[in-house]
């Protein structure tokens, strides 16, 4: 934000959030149009991403310092007594409850993430519905990237390293590999 200190907060999370929405979707094409497993995909554009943002950043961390004070007060605005942290967490749950329990999309998700030979079978194409997952995810995962470094106010290729075998962990775990 340093570099551009005059755009606006929003913009700033517009910005992240279709950034997290184009890799997702390329994750996506990967894993519909060239028939890679989605584990291989994620794991291995998280190595690729993780790098080039290495080389952006030319190895350094990016601190406090570089953030303009309105980058970093947004995600510290109580609203009802609540941080905004917790009202985006509310308005994404129940987003996704509506998503999961009342359209056709999310009956989809369900029947790929349970079944996908049976979802073929009920005229589901299972390629798009994971290509939609991935979108989705990559754009919730720009718009959290952004409350991260907003909150934190720390930019580093080694900040939460650890998470993708806690992701891998619980997906084991849960029965999805």
């Amino acid at each position: 934000n340093q570099a551009a200190p005059g755009i606006p907060v929003p913009m700033l999370m517009a910005v992240a959030a279709f950034s997290g929405l184009l890799l997702g979707a390329l994750n996506g094409v990967f894993i519909w149009g060239l028939g890679i497993p989605a584990i291989v995909v994620t794991l291995g554009s998280l190595t690729i991403y993780r790098g080039v943002i290495f080389l952006i950043a030319g190895g350094q961390w990016v601190n406090a310092d570089a953030f303009s004070p309105s980058f970093i007060a947004f995600t510290r605005i109580e609203v009802l007594g609540l941080p905004l942290l917790v009202w985006y967490a509310v308005v994404i749950v129940v987003a996704f409850v509506v998503l999961m329990s009342r359209t056709a999309l999310g009956r989809s998700f369900y029947a790929v993430g349970v079944n996908p030979t049976a979802a073929v079978y009920a005229g589901i194409n299972v390629g798009r519905t994971t290509f939609l997952a991935f979108c989705i995810s990559g754009l919730l995962s720009g718009f959290c990237g952004y409350l991260w470094v907003s909150r934190y106010v720390i930019v580093s290729v080694g900040v939460a390293r650890g998470y993708a075998l806690t992701g891998v962990g619980s997906w084991r775990i849960g029965g999805l590999l």
